[in-house]
């Protein structure tokens, strides 16, 4: 059985940002709800940015919701919100990434932040947040690495949510 919790969060979040993009005059009740991708399992978690004039929206595709070694990261664009198309699946072996955020870096390239849960069975033995960037068009991405904190504030439970840019 599918999960549509994403479908549904998704479908939220492309609605509200289609209202919060047009004016006060042109606002519509919303009419409708699509479903913009359901190739896994499961997928949940998602997040959503305009870049270069595309829709880019990513997501965390696994067997479950939690507690596996399989979440990878799908990253899908649209040039109309219409017809989508995979970019990109960011995975780490015997890692289960989750919960990515997607921004636009100060250099015009995307960046992906993300979970990196390490399990033995059921039981989180690590996290440990990880990024990838795009190229300029945002056509392919690096493999996911972690990032590193300086030792002062370390701890093997840490885990930046999202980055935002200063100046």
């Amino acid at each position: 059985m599918k999960t549509y919790g994403f479908h549904i969060g998704l479908s939220l979040l492309l609605t509200a940002t289609t209202a919060l993009a047009q004016s006060d005059s042109e606002k519509s009740p919303v009419t409708a709800v699509e479903r913009i991708w359901d190739r896994a399992k499961h997928s949940a978690f998602t997040d959503l940015v305009d870049f270069n004039k595309q829709l880019f929206c990513t997501f965390r595709e696994g067997a479950g919701h939690a507690h596996g070694a399989n979440g990878t990261i799908r990253i899908i664009r649209s040039d109309d919100g219409q017809i989508w198309r995979s970019v990109a699946l960011l995975d780490k072996k015997g890692i289960d990434l989750r919960d990515p955020k997607i921004c636009v870096t100060p250099d015009g390239r995307l960046m992906i932040l993300m979970g990196g849960s390490h399990y033995d069975n059921r039981t989180l033995i690590d996290r440990q947040t990880r990024v990838s960037f795009s190229n300029a068009d945002g056509t392919r991405f690096e493999k996911p690495r972690p990032i590193e904190l300086p030792r002062s504030i370390r701890s093997s439970n840490d885990w930046l949510w999202r980055v935002t840019w200063y100046r």
